[in-house]
């Protein structure tokens, strides 16, 4: 193979990644325009003849939303020593070496 070889695979890859940071460029800013047009359709079908709301009274959507009410638990006491049971079997520590101060639905 050789000299000649070895600079061909160096080139194909440098190319490789240079080509796939500007496709993940190209669907970054096509989704910031797709959000940005669904946000301006959502705002004129909400108020019609009243215009869009200001950008600073507008909530804007998280992905850690919670919702206003959260369902009871059934069994709590049962789902806490489950999740107890996990999270110490994924750290490889005993259960009496945690500490859970709350629990919330993601």
């Amino acid at each position: 193979m050789g000299e000649n070889g070895l600079v061909l695979i160096i080139l194909l890859g440098v190319g490789v990644a240079f080509l796939g940071g500007i496709l993940l460029t190209l669907i970054n800013i096509a989704s910031k325009l797709a959000r940005r047009n669904e946000n301006s359709e959502t705002a004129a079908e909400t108020a019609p003849g009243a215009g869009p709301k200001p950008a600073a009274q507008q909530p804007v959507p998280t992905r850690f939303d919670q919702p206003d009410h959260e369902e009871p638990i059934p069994n709590r006491q049962q789902f806490i020593a489950a999740v107890s049971a996990a999270i110490a079997t994924y750290m490889g520590s005993d259960i009496s070496g945690l500490r859970i101060h709350s629990i919330t639905k993601v």
